[in-house]
């Protein structure tokens, strides 16, 4: 355990400001997406309970208030409900739509950028190193390392992370 967080640490303490500001903005957008994840759970489970028997709607205060304005029709309430419903998770998935996006471009984007450093570094080399190594090695290093730690490492934990954060939201609001 400690090994690891000590890697993290490394790997962290390199990252410029940019790169841990896209990480922080990507954290926050993980939240959000859990949060939304967590109220589409807690507006589906009243309108199920009101599709399967209409006679509970005395159970929900809010939805009586709402029913008060529709003349006491409950087709219509359940209705608005489903059409809300139906609205809210359109944009919910608008959202997640945009959050995987905005993920895959920030991880493909410091791929390209420390491939570019690499590169750099590699260039700066004396003469003569060039002579000693491999040109394929080179670019195999420029090319897999770093697409190998951002694409096959860096991204599915970041995907790992929002999983575990979603599935502590959902035992959150059904222990709730």
């Amino acid at each position: 355990k400690q090994i690891m967080i000590s890697k993290f640490h490394k790997f962290y303490s390199v990252l410029d400001q940019t790169t841990k500001r896209g990480i922080l903005v990507l954290f926050v957008m993980m939240i959000f997406s859990t949060l939304l994840e967590m109220i589409g759970i807690t507006i589906f489970i009243p309108l199920l309970s009101l599709l399967s028997n209409s006679n509970n709607i005395q159970e929900y205060s809010m939805f009586t208030d709402i029913i008060g304005g529709l003349s006491g029709d409950k087709n219509k309430l359940l209705i608005l409900l489903a059409s809300g419903l139906m609205i809210f998770f359109f944009l919910k998935n608008l959202f997640s739509g945009f959050f995987s996006y905005y993920q895959n471009r920030f991880i493909y984007q410091l791929s390209a950028r420390y491939s570019v450093d690499f590169l750099g570094m590699y260039l700066s080399r004396p003469y003569d190193f060039h002579l000693r190594q491999n040109s394929a090695e080179l670019t195999r290093n420029i090319y897999d390392l770093v697409s190998s730690i951002f694409s096959k490492t860096m991204l599915p934990v970041l995907q790992l992370v929002l999983e575990i954060l979603t599935a502590l939201g959902i035992l959150i609001v059904m222990l709730l």
